[in-house]
């Protein structure tokens, strides 16, 4: 009876430390933008991973632009008009999108993940969400030389390269019109 999110007074959503049901110390490791987190549907829903400040796969944008939507099709199919499930098994798909870890409730896939040699379980059992980590993951960047990133919000992605040679920096995001990229405070192309 009532409202049942009165109850989580401690949780991340209302503004509370902590993500019910995931150790702690995984729950600030998972906030760390520059990787993603991929969950099978519902675990929790992917648009509630945006009041927890974890980057995922699925994105916490209500915008689907329509290349993302191809992008991700060439991997796998959605499930609706707008939700698609990761496949952990799909290391080309994880790598391609930046992601780094993959949130599991207890069940058959967690048993799967456990056995995988690609994966590594991250904190102490006895959560409800258990995370596996993929080994040798990518960021959601790519850059040949060095790369430090200063600010990442959903309206801006900042980075300080360096490259004697210089390259092409490649950032893994939904390409939305808006976006503008800059070099040293000048307009670069996209």
């Amino acid at each position: 009876e009532g409202n049942v999110d009165s109850r989580f007074y401690s949780d991340a959503r209302r503004g509370g430390p902590e993500f019910y049901g995931l150790n702690p110390d995984t729950f600030r490791l998972l906030q760390n933008p520059q990787f993603r987190t991929a969950a099978p549907l519902g675990v929790p829903h992917s648009n509630d991973f945006r009041h927890y400040l974890i980057n995922t796969l699925q994105g916490f944008d209500p915008l689907l632009p329509a290349s993302y939507k191809r992008e991700v099709e060439r991997f796998g199919k959605f499930e609706s008009n707008r939700l698609f499930s990761p496949d952990p098994d799909n290391e080309a798909m994880l790598r391609n999108f930046g992601v780094r870890w993959v949130m599991t409730i207890d069940g058959e896939l967690q048993t799967r993940l456990r056995k995988d040699s690609r994966y590594v379980p991250i904190g102490p059992d006895g959560y409800f969400f258990k995370v596996f980590e993929l080994k040798n993951a990518l960021p959601a960047y790519r850059w040949a030389g060095e790369v430090r990133m200063k600010e990442w919000t959903a309206e801006v992605h900042d980075f300080d390269v360096t490259s004697a040679n210089g390259g092409r920096f490649v950032l893994l995001e939904q390409r939305y019109p808006g976006w503008t990229a800059t070099i040293d405070g000048r307009p670069a192309p996209i």
